[in-house]
């Protein structure tokens, strides 16, 4: 999206240094891939936080029932901007755990986290690995970077902080769906984990 070279700027770095100097953060049982999301940081960004109407949920997977899912319009629009960059930090830090320790079939563990707007783009991006973990024979777009699908053995934590709305209740269910099914084709319920810290009476 050549309209957001602040977003760029702004969450690239955030997952740059990450992938960059901090890639991984070694637990006291196993390994971890931390990829984290900032929230809105400048006023670009919080004209894409007020872009608050419903739009169509777009994804390159194939669901009958898509039609009915509507986003964020601006939370969409900058995982749009963000999406490949992030990918690539994920590649990128697996690859650098592989290296550095030796981890190799999943032997890993991965954490999203965020705050605020980033919240919204870490759920999106949660999306899109749980689809690809289910349906992988569909196709991200040729733009997105190359990721392979999460092996079986890794457990996936989300943690938001201050999470705004981000769906309707259709795409909602459908991302508890996905979640559930996850669950059940890895046998575990750790297999994917959610901690949400929202303020008292907010949301």
């Amino acid at each position: 999206m050549n309209n957001l070279p602040v977003l760029y700027d702004t969450i690239f770095l955030y997952i740059g240094l990450l992938t960059n100097f901090l890639p991984i953060f070694i637990g006291p049982f196993r390994p971890q891939v931390i990829l984290a999301f900032s929230g809105t940081s400048n006023a670009r960004l919080a004209m894409y936080d007020i872009k608050a109407n419903q739009t169509k949920y777009r994804t390159p997977f194939s669901y009958p029932e898509k039609e009915s899912w509507r986003v964020h319009d601006g939370f969409q629009m900058v995982f749009q901007g963000v999406r490949t960059l992030a990918r690539r930090a994920l590649r990128e830090a697996i690859e650098s755990l592989h290296k550095e320790t030796g981890t190799l079939n999943g032997e890993w563990d991965l954490v999203l986290t965020a705050h605020s707007l980033g919240t919204a783009i870490s759920y999106l991006f949660l999306l899109d690995l749980l689809h690809e973990g289910i349906s992988p024979e569909n196709e991200l777009p040729q733009e997105c970077e190359t990721l392979s699908s999460v092996p079986p053995s890794v457990n996936i934590t989300i943690t938001s902080f201050g999470p705004p709305r981000l769906a309707n209740p259709a795409l909602v269910e459908h991302f508890h769906e996905l979640a559930r099914e996850f669950r059940e084709r890895r046998g575990r319920e750790e297999a994917l984990t959610e901690w949400v810290v929202i303020g008292h009476n907010d949301g």
